[in-house]
């Protein structure tokens, strides 16, 4: 019977968001992680305004797509970046599970782009081989 009444407040507590132990370690590690992952972001999304201020006009004219350049696909991976490791950490600390879910679905999203970017390079390596010098 006491076994069960220690089970039981253990399961409580865990409901409760007291962490113990290898949980409260793993908790900490996310949250480190996610605040360099979100340093990372700060850090592209500033090169590329940068960038974009510095070197906008001569990097129309050489792309000759004026919204396929370098700052501004730095800019866009720089607030996704920013957003994920700000998810990470409020959903760590707080143990808030709607940001531990919009965490893990804009990953889940984030590899799925990398996926298809991937499957367009390689089937348009041919293109990008000619357009090289």
């Amino acid at each position: 019977h006491q076994s069960r009444q220690r089970l039981c407040s253990r399961r409580s507590l865990f409901k409760m968001g007291e962490l113990e132990g290898c949980a409260k370690c793993i908790k900490w590690l996310h949250f480190a992680f996610n605040v360099i992952f979100w340093l990372i972001g700060v850090t592209v999304l500033a090169l590329g305004i940068w960038l974009y201020v510095e070197f906008g006009g001569f990097l129309d004219d050489l792309a000759g797509v004026s919204w396929l350049n370098a700052p501004i696909i730095l800019i866009v991976v720089g607030c996704i970046i920013t957003l994920l490791g700000f998810l990470g950490c409020c959903g760590a600390v707080t143990e808030n599970k709607h940001c531990l879910y919009a965490f893990g679905s804009l990953l889940i999203i984030v590899l799925a782009l990398e996926i298809a970017g991937g499957a367009v390079g390689y089937a348009k390596r041919g293109e990008l081989d000619d357009e090289l010098p």
